[in-house]
């Protein structure tokens, strides 16, 4: 099974002479590849799909540059994986709400408080992400065994599960206050009870965590709490944010676990891009990472990562 792994694509409209080169690259890439048209190919969108949640049309453009071109490699709706990222909150609704939003998420609720929040008929946190849910409905067809605004969880086959974790819940998406900016990293809390859930329920073998920010950018029970679910039964993290391309390779006694940050897909054509292919084996986790950047000639190459 390969794992077309992007990130950060910050898609915007009018602006063909930026990323259209970098998205033309990118397709004459996967285009070159005998291996990417089989039914074991999917791709992972690990946050950040525009540049400005709160444009619907944002949205719009993004499927117009990738649902019939992904179609037509044979990586229809059912195949593509997306979870949200701090540029995917609208951040027009966080702005008319904020001084309901910020008071609840500088409060710094515990594990137990925010997994009840986020259940209560009352929370507030999915309206700043109605955008990017209208958007994911169309564009993934895939159905989940367990959906919730905290997280999603899939089976890619009988040994192989993603869980698609929400750590864009609590950020304020680059929010500027009067006195500065509020800061995402370290408040980020996440809602565990539903990743226990899925994890309890899927037996298979393989199960890969997507999220967009890396563990050390949330709150210190979330980082903590994570790091221990991921160590005992994940075998794959794919995650970005950053906009730097990392792996990391973790052995414990009975298990390990490979981590893998994406740099962005697109900032501009001018700057450090790429993306990476993961191969999976259920009877093996990671046997492959392979990582493609973007060059001065405008095309993707082998990467050193």
């Amino acid at each position: 099974m390969k794992l077309i792994h992007l990130s950060d694509l910050h898609i915007r409209q009018g602006w063909p002479e930026e990323q259209d080169v970098v998205l033309d690259g990118f397709f004459e890439d996967l285009q070159k590849r005998s291996d990417i048209a089989s039914d074991e190919t999917f791709i992972v969108f690990s946050g950040d799909i525009v540049q400005a949640g709160s444009s619907k049309d944002h949205y719009l453009e993004f499927e117009r540059l990738f649902d019939s071109r992904l179609s037509e490699l044979g990586i229809t709706a059912t195949k593509r994986i997306c979870t949200p990222g701090n540029h995917d909150i609208c951040t027009r609704w966080l702005t008319d709400n904020k001084t309901i939003h910020e008071p609840f998420v500088s409060s710094n609720p515990s594990e137990r408080e925010l997994n009840e929040y986020v259940r209560s008929p009352n929370h507030i946190l999915s309206h700043k992400f109605e955008n990017y849910l209208e958007f994911e409905a169309r564009f993934c067809g895939r159905n989940s065994h367990q959906k919730h605004i905290g997280g999603a969880g899939y089976l890619l086959s009988d040994e192989v599960g993603v869980y698609c974790l929400n750590t864009a819940l609590l950020s304020s998406g680059g929010l500027k206050p009067s006195n500065g900016k509020y800061q995402d990293k370290g408040r980020l809390g996440v809602d565990t009870r539903g990743l226990h859930q899925w994890n309890q329920e899927q037996r298979c073998k393989t199960k890969i965590l997507v999220m967009h920010h890396p563990l050390d950018w949330l709150s210190d029970w979330a980082s903590r709490e994570i790091t221990a679910v991921a160590q005992q039964n994940f075998q794959l993290i794919l995650s970005g944010h950053t906009h730097e391309q990392d792996v990391l390779h973790y052995t414990f006694p009975k298990s390990s676990l490979v981590s893998v940050t994406a740099p962005p897909l697109f900032t501009s054509k001018a700057a450090d891009l790429g993306y990476s292919i993961v191969s999976v084996c259920p009877e093996r986790g990671v046997t492959e990472i392979e990582y493609r950047q973007w060059t001065r000639r405008r095309n993707f190459v082998s990467g050193v990562r």
